[in-house]
């Protein structure tokens, strides 16, 4: 556990990405954006993330990083079709859903760690099987999610995140996705960091 200067907290934005070229087939990713905080004590911030592939399942299975701690902030995303949205993991509070009707939708849960989640697995479970990512991010130093926002935008290369209102100190974490087949990487935006793409 490291000591806070006060308690810092992270705000969150999803931006849902849709385009002409859906194919049922071609999920191209999840992104993970991280602003820079300001005065963030030494020892917070950033620890891990990971992510599934898009494999034809039911359970989405993902494996916590070894380096979490007890404490840490996890976010848990969800990135498939609306319909095949899983339910809330047992001991993980919503965070948000946001869909474009039924192509493409995200959710994001969030809870701490706590000193057994190092190596252990989390299963998400759809309707169905279908193809979608799952992708887990752990942050030190933050007490919770203090706020969210979501938008979606269709056939444009450039992608803004809504506006929130954030304090000195808080960690904006940014959520993307796109099934368009005509997207293959990501690329930060000013003053941010790429952490899944």
């Amino acid at each position: 556990h490291y000591p806070l200067r006060r308690q810092r907290q992270m705000c969150i934005r999803d931006r849902l990405i849709s385009g002409p070229g859906l194919d049922g087939r071609d999920w191209r990713g999840t992104a993970h954006f991280l602003g820079t905080p300001v005065a963030t004590p030494a020892g917070t911030g950033f620890v891990a993330a990971t992510a599934t592939d898009d494999a034809y399942v039911q359970d989405k299975i993902v494996t916590v990083p070894s380096s979490v701690q007890a404490g840490d902030t996890l976010l848990l995303g969800f990135t498939g079709e609306a319909a095949m949205m899983p339910p809330t993991p047992n001991g993980w509070t919503l965070v948000r859903t946001q869909d474009n009707g039924t192509s493409v939708a995200v959710g994001v849960w969030t809870r701490q760690a706590t000193s057994a989640d190092a190596g252990a697995t989390i299963t998400l479970t759809q309707p169905a099987k279908r193809r979608a990512l799952v992708s887990l991010s752990a942050y030190r130093g933050f007490s919770a999610v203090a706020l969210s926002a979501a938008s979606t935008d269709t056939d444009s290369a450039v992608h803004a995140t809504p506006t929130l209102p954030v304090l000195t100190g808080d960690l904006v974490v940014a959520v993307f996705a796109d099934r368009g087949t005509a997207t293959t990487a990501w690329t930060a935006g000013g003053g941010q960091v790429g952490r899944l793409t």
